[in-house]
Order: C-alpha cells, then sequence, then structure tokens
C-alpha cells in the first residue's frame, strides 16, 4: 500500500486583523504539515511548508479602496500539491 495514506493532515493557521473605516490591514500565517498528494496519475510527497500573507488598503471614498497585497511575504518556495507550480512572492497594487 502507498506510505503513510492513512496519516492525518496536519495544519495551522492564524491571523491578525486592523480595519479602522479607513485604514486596513491584515497578517496571515498558514503552516502545513508535510503529506502524501494522490490525483489520478500524479503521486508524491509534498514538503511541509509555512506562508505568510499580508494586505494593507486605504479608503479613498465611500466607493474606493487602494491597497497592496502581497502573496508568501517571506519567498518560500514550495508547492502546494504534487505536480503543480512552484509558488513563490507575488506582490499586486489593486483599486476597488
Amino acid at each position: 500500500m502507498m506510505r503513510e495514506l492513512r496519516r492525518r493532515r496536519v495544519f495551522l493557521a492564524v491571523g491578525i486583523f486592523f480595519d479602522n473605516g479607513r485604514w486596513g490591514s491584515s497578517l496571515l500565517y498558514r503552516w502545513v504539515d508535510d503529506f502524501l498528494w494522490t490525483s489520478c496519475v500524479l503521486v508524491g510527497d509534498v514538503e511541509s511548508n509555512g506562508t505568510a500573507d499580508f494586505n494593507a488598503n486605504v479608503r479613498i471614498n465611500d466607493n474606493t479602496r487602494i491597497g497592496l497585497e502581497a502573496a508568501i511575504v517571506f519567498d518560500s518556495e514550495h508547492y502546494e500539491l504534487f505536480g503543480g507550480d512552484l509558488l513563490q512572492r507575488r506582490v499586486m497594487a489593486y483599486i476597488s
């Protein structure tokens, strides 16, 4: 039988949020234990990893907010699934 298929997946997620009506921000951290990924022909180990995401925004008026969002702040290269893309830091600015 495939190695450790019955193993329980362990994860931790914590976050801190701030919003005073004009300014808003958040910092989120997620850690996932290593696990065996199986999907059709793709089978393999995904190593444990931790990622931190950050968001900051400001309200310009009742209808407009501008902000900056950074995913994988510490640029820890990792896979989310076996056979998938190698993820790295991503930073985006937005207006909504």
